[in-house]
C-alpha cells in the first residue's frame, strides 16, 4: 500500500494516498491531521456551528468551543504517531480508523463516524461520533 508520510512537530502523520477521485475522504484525512495539528482555522472552515461530538463511554460535547477545548485536552500527553488505517465515505457520511501512538507506550485505537449537512463535497462536518480503545504496544 502506498503511504503519505507528514511529520509536523515530532509527530508522524501516516495515511494511505488516496486516488484522488474522492474529495470527502482527502478532506476527511486532511481535517484528521489537522485535529492533530491544531489547525483551528482549517478545523472551523470545516465545522458546523452547532457541531455534535459524541465520544462513546466518555462525553457529549456540542459546539465549535466546545470540540476545541475537547482537542487540546488530547494533546497532554505527547502523540508520536497517528496512523490512519481506513477512511470511507458514501453520501454524507463518512468514518476515519487508526492508530495514535503515544510517546509512553500507549496506544489508542479510534474509529470517528462522521456526518455532513449534505453530500456536497463543501458541506461542513455537524456530527461525530468516536470510539476509542486504549491499548499497549
Amino acid at each position: 500500500m502506498d503511504l503519505l508520510i507528514d511529520e509536523y512537530e515530532g509527530t508522524k502523520f501516516i495515511s494511505p494516498r488516496d486516488c484522488g477521485n474522492s474529495p470527502k475522504i482527502i478532506r476527511l484525512n486532511e481535517l484528521n491531521e489537522a485535529f492533530f495539528r491544531r489547525d483551528w482555522t482549517f478545523i472551523e472552515e470545516n465545522l458546523d456551528v452547532d457541531i455534535q461530538w459524541l465520544i462513546i463511554g466518555m462525553k457529549q460535547i456540542e459546539g465549535k468551543t466546545n470540540v476545541r477545548d475537547q482537542l487540546e485536552t488530547f494533546r497532554n500527553e505527547e502523540i508520536t504517531e497517528i496512523r490512519i488505517k481506513n477512511t470511507i465515505t458514501h453520501g454524507k457520511v463518512g468514518s476515519v480508523n487508526g492508530t495514535l501512538i503515544m510517546e509512553k507506550g500507549r496506544n489508542i485505537d479510534f474509529c470517528n463516524m462522521y456526518t455532513f449537512s449534505s453530500a456536497g463535497n463543501k458541506a461542513k462536518m455537524k456530527e461525530m461520533t468516536s470510539y476509542v480503545i486504549e491499548t499497549m504496544e
